[in-house]
């Protein structure tokens, strides 16, 4: 298979390409608007169903409908699932047949011939070239609607600034002086997959702008904004309304007039302060745990790599000279793939994406 550059292997193996041995699909998202395609009875998954360690996860389903007349198309369980824009190396495996977005592709193959597991982690270490190669480009690994959302920059409790785009807006504008950011505002995240995020600006951030997905929101006191901003990032607080106001099948919103209406407990002012402080205290040891947590997680996939490539160069499992030789597998599947396109009948389909 392609991926990284092929290491010295054992002379058993081969080195044939994706293609080669898997059918290669792409995915699509059935129509938002059409109610009738969305809830039904089938898996419908995105890459952030794909967990960090290859499990896949569907929060959605789909109907057959949605399938007839969408580029969804449904994969068989044991179909090796890859990120290739949003997420981009993640893989899972598919424990059930399923459907999913045009942020991944699904490896389709005969499981008589090759392992769903070996597949997967030999996708999952493929991809770490995938990501380094993605690295400084502008297209590879970025959707035009993150292009269009770029709401990054807020996340739950705090402004992330690592990632800005220039603008040049007109100035005298009111719409300009509108959506110019300063201390003590709430931005909210308004559209996308991070709707409904909350972080107040703590800093003088001079000429700064929110985007169309981002809402503003100035406090009268601004003394009050980093209270508000810890009550509304609150699972049982704002983000519990904000939960129950977003729709949107597949881009969810919140509009101006939800935000506006949201509720909010509101204690005396001293006491919010006594109140933030000791949040903050509190999650300043979290926020220590965390990091403690990542440098593990960090150290557990160097070694998983490690691991990753003494299989992968035939280095983890003695060799038995006894194995049938895989150049004589390879052959096996060409010669049943020729087989049944040459017995398949020709017939009109739907579009799909279909890259094998």
């Amino acid at each position: 298979m392609s991926g990284p550059r092929k290491p010295p292997i054992p002379v058993t193996w081969a080195t044939p390409t994706v293609a080669e041995v898997c059918r290669v699909l792409g995915g699509g998202t059935p129509a938002t608007g059409q109610a009738e395609y969305w809830d039904g009875t089938v898996p419908w998954i995105t890459s952030a169903d794909i967990g960090r360690n290859g499990i896949v996860s569907p929060r959605r389903h789909i109907s057959r409908a949605a399938l007839e007349h969408s580029a969804a198309d449904q994969v068989p369980a044991g179909s090796v699932i890859v990120a290739t824009r949003v997420g981009l190396g993640k893989v899972g495996l598919a424990t059930t047949p399923l459907a999913f977005s045009q942020d991944c592709h699904a490896l389709v193959f005969d499981r008589q011939h090759l392992d769903p597991q070996y597949v997967a982690l030999y996708m999952a270490h493929a991809a770490q070239s995938y990501r380094h190669v993605s690295r400084g480009t502008t297209i590879a690994g970025i959707t035009k609607k993150q292009l269009m959302d770029m709401a990054q920059n807020v996340r739950p409790g705090r402004l992330d600034l690592s990632y800005r785009r220039t603008v040049a807006p007109p100035s005298n504008d009111a719409g300009t002086r509108r959506s110019e950011v300063r201390r003590g505002d709430l931005l909210v995240t308004i559209v996308g997959a991070n709707t409904g995020q909350v972080c107040a600006v703590t800093a003088d951030v001079r000429e700064h702008y929110v985007c169309q997905s981002v809402a503003l929101m100035r406090p009268v006191l601004p003394e009050m904004s980093r209270y508000l901003s810890l009550y509304m990032n609150c699972e049982s607080g704002g983000r519990l309304q904000y939960k129950r106001y977003i729709y949107g099948a597949g881009r969810p919103h919140l509009s101006f007039a939800q935000l506006k209406a949201t509720p909010v407990v509101v204690p005396p002012l001293p006491e919010q302060h006594r109140i933030v402080a000791e949040v903050e205290r509190r999650l300043s040891v979290v926020e220590q745990l965390e990091a403690t947590v990542e440098a593990s997680v960090q150290r557990a996939a160097r070694l998983r790599q490690a691991i990753l490539k003494r299989a992968f160069e035939g280095k983890l499992v003695p060799q038995d000279p006894n194995d049938e030789p895989a150049s004589l597998l390879l052959e096996r599947i060409r010669r049943q793939r020729a087989e049944r396109q040459n017995s398949a009948p020709v017939r009109q389909r739907r579009r799909r994406k279909d890259v094998s």
